[in-house]
C-alpha cells in the first residue's frame, strides 16, 4: 500500500511538473502572439532608413522587464507589479524607462542585422522578415516530424530563443566574413596580439606563472600541531624573518623550490591553499602556515616568473577571440553613428506589453 501511494505521489508530481511546463510555453506562445498581433508597419523609429517597428519594441520590453524590474527593487526598494509601472519612482517612470532600453536595444540589434544584409548573410533587416523566417523554420520542423525524420534541437521555436540564436548567428559570421583578408576592418596580425596581451598580461600570465620560494618545513606529529600552529601563528603574521622563525625551531629545515599554477590547480588541497596566497604576495612576504600531513609548511616568496612566450602560445585563440569581440562591438558602434536614425516619441510613448 505504500509502495503504491509514493508511485502516486510520484506520479501527481511528474503531472504537476508537465503542467507547469505546459503553461509556460502557452503563456510564451500567447505573448509571441500578442506581440506578433500588434501592426508590425507602425515604425517607432528608423535606422538606416529601416522601421524599429511597434512589436519589435514590445518584443525588447517584454525581453528586458526581468532586469528593469530589478533595477528598481535594488536601487528603489520598489517591487513592481501590475499598474505600478506608469506611476513615478523618484525621477523617472518605470514604462518609460522600459521603452528607452527596448529602443535602445532594437536599435543596436538593428544595426547588425543591417550589416549582415550589406555583407550578404540576410536577405531583410526588417523585425516581421525574422519572425516569417521562424514560422518557415517551424514549418520545416514540423514537417520533418511527420515524415519520421530525426529532428535536431528544438521541434518548434518561439521568438525568444530563435531571435537570440539568429542574431548570434550573424554576429559570428559577420566576425569572421570581416576579418580574413588584411584589408578586413576586423583582420588581426600577429602583432595586433601580441601588444594585446602586453597591454593586458595580467590577465593571460596565470598558467605561465611560476614561483621562487623558500620553504620552511616543521615535522609535527599529530598531537603537536595544535601547540604548533599557535607557535607559528605570531611570527609568520608578523612578517618575521624566515631563518628567525626556523630559529625557533630544532626539527625545521628550509628548502628552495620552484613552484607553478599547474602544481595548485587541484583545488582545497594543500598546494592550491599556498598559490592562491602567493597570487597576491610580494616578494619576501610570508604565507601563513600551511598544514601537511606530515607537520606545517611556510612559504617565502622570493620572486615571480611569467613565462610570457608560454602564456601567448597557451592564449593565443582567447586572446583572438576577445580581441574580436571588441573590435566588433567598435565597428558596430562605428557602423551605426554613420547611419541615419529617426524616432517617434509619442509612438514610443505608447508601446506596452500584457502585465504592465
Amino acid at each position: 500500500m505504500r509502495k503504491r501511494t509514493e508511485t502516486s505521489k510520484k506520479i501527481k508530481g511528474w503531472r504537476r511538473g508537465w503542467l507547469l511546463s505546459g503553461l509556460i510555453v502557452v503563456a510564451g506562445i500567447l505573448l509571441v502572439g500578442y506581440i506578433l498581433a500588434r501592426g508590425s508597419d507602425e515604425e517607432v523609429a528608423k535606422v538606416g532608413g529601416y522601421a524599429v517597428t511597434e512589436q519589435e519594441i514590445a518584443f525588447h520590453m517584454d525581453r528586458l522587464k526581468s532586469a528593469v524590474q530589478n533595477e528598481f527593487h535594488v536601487k528603489s526598494q520598489v517591487t513592481l507589479g501590475r499598474g505600478d509601472w506608469t506611476q513615478p519612482v523618484g525621477d523617472l517612470t518605470p514604462l518609460r524607462v522600459l521603452q528607452e532600453r527596448a529602443l535602445e536595444q532594437a536599435m543596436q540589434d538593428k544595426v547588425v542585422f543591417i550589416l549582415a544584409q550589406a555583407q550578404g548573410l540576410l536577405d531583410s533587416p526588417d523585425f516581421d522578415a525574422l519572425t516569417a523566417s521562424m514560422e518557415a523554420e517551424n514549418r520545416e520542423r514540423e514537417a520533418a516530424i511527420r515524415r519520421g525524420e530525426v529532428v535536431y534541437g528544438l521541434t518548434r521555436f518561439t521568438l525568444e530563443p530563435y531571435y537570440a540564436h539568429r542574431l548570434a548567428s550573424l554576429e559570428t559570421e559577420l566576425k569572421q566574413k570581416l576579418s580574413q583578408y588584411p584589408e578586413d576592418p576586423l583582420y588581426l596580425e600577429r602583432g595586433d596580439v601580441e601588444s594585446y596581451y602586453e597591454s593586458h598580461a595580467s590577465e593571460w600570465s596565470a598558467n605561465a606563472t611560476s614561483y621562487e620560494v623558500t620553504q620552511l618545513i616543521l615535522p609535527v606529529p599529530q598531537e603537536g600541531k595544535k601547540a604548533a600552529a599557535h607557535a607559528l601563528a605570531e611570527p609568520t603574521t608578523q612578517q618575521a624573518g624566515l631563518e628567525e622563525i626556523a630559529s625557533r625551531f630544532e626539527e625545521a629545515i628550509t628548502q628552495t623550490e620552484t613552484l607553478t599554477e599547474e602544481s595548485g590547480s587541484q583545488a582545497n588541497s594543500p598546494a592550491h591553499q599556498v598559490i592562491l596566497q602567493l597570487r597576491d604576495m610580494e616578494p619576501s612576504e610570508l604565507t601563513a602556515p600551511v598544514e601537511v600531513g606530515e607537520g606545517f609548511v611556510v612559504y617565502r616568496l622570493d620572486e615571480v616568473k611569467v613565462d610570457e612566450q608560454k602564456a601567448l602560445q597557451r592564449y593565443e585563440y582567447q586572446i583572438k577571440q576577445q580581441l574580436l569581440e571588441e573590435r566588433f562591438e567598435a565597428y558596430v558602434e562605428q557602423y551605426r553613428g554613420e547611419l541615419p536614425v529617426q524616432v517617434n516619441r509619442e509612438m514610443l510613448a505608447k508601446v506596452t506589453i500584457p502585465g504592465i
